[in-house]
């Protein structure tokens, strides 16, 4: 009998936290609305136990705002996965002939976040050529807030369909103020379904007014949640790869993608 209590413990403890709702210590996801943020309306976390895989657990805070969009018939646009996984030093018991010992180790608590908001857009703008950030002293003769901005770098075809030349550098994006990469980044988020969009650039030491042209930058973001649905299909169901498309499939109806 005094060995049945260690491995029964083991049995009811030793599981990994599933695609659950968040449960006291046996963790799970939540979703959250943010009342402070000027795009995201929510946060969606997933925190496992010591025993949960970290691939599931980055997997499973992304399914949670699919899942919670879906039920609004609506499409989760998402942000960057924010990795909040920590790692505590913890004291382990043992018995061996009968004799209890103790050992230190390190275990490890997965936990993702992901901000989102439900949609009705079905596309939006992934990027424009690639560029460079722009210091503001050598923008001082141009603008007066002492600002940066920035500075369109390599140049493809496809790229000059957008009314960009190479070194142009970009100052304002639909109406607003691009000094950095994350002035950017947010702007793109905010023209989802727009194929042209307003802007200004310096070009030869000169002001432009343009009207970018965005329709090759243009994504479906149906297919990016299917895409999500077949990593949770290989990563997670670990589902054979002839059998993907047919889990995605599956998915996709769960979640009445083809009706949003």
């Amino acid at each position: 009998m005094k060995y049945f209590i260690p491995i029964l413990l083991v049995f009811i403890f030793g599981c990994a936290t599933g695609f659950q709702e968040h449960t006291g210590r046996r963790g799970g996801y939540k979703v959250v609305p943010l009342k402070d943020s000027t795009y995201f309306t929510h946060i969606s976390t997933f925190s496992g136990n010591a025993y949960t895989n970290n691939e599931k657990a980055r997997i499973y805070s992304k399914m949670a705002a699919i899942n919670f969009c879906a039920e609004q018939r609506k499409i989760p646009f998402m942000g960057g996965i924010n990795n909040l996984t920590k790692t505590f030093r913890d004291t382990e018991v043992n018995s061996i002939n009968g004799e209890a010992f103790s050992s230190t180790v390190n275990r490890t608590y997965p936990k993702y976040s992901v901000y989102f908001r439900c949609d009705n857009e079905l596309y939006y703008v992934t990027a424009i050529p690639q560029y460079s950030e722009v210091k503001p002293e050598l923008l001082k003769d141009y603008v007066s807030d002492f600002k940066g901005g920035i500075q369109i770098e390599s140049f493809t075809h496809t790229d000059a369909k957008t009314n960009l030349k190479k070194n142009d550098v970009l100052i304002e994006f639909n109406d607003t103020r691009i000094t950095n990469q994350s002035d950017l980044a947010m702007a793109l988020l905010k023209v989802s379904g727009k194929k042209t969009v307003p802007s200004k650039v310096i070009r030869d030491r000169k002001f432009k007014k343009l009207e970018l042209n965005l329709s090759n930058y243009i994504t479906d973001y149906k297919a990016i949640i299917l895409a999500h649905l077949g990593e949770y299909c290989l990563n997670v169901k670990k589902i054979d790869q002839k059998n993907v498309r047919s889990c995605m499939e599956e998915e996709a109806a769960r979640i009445n993608l083809k009706e949003i």
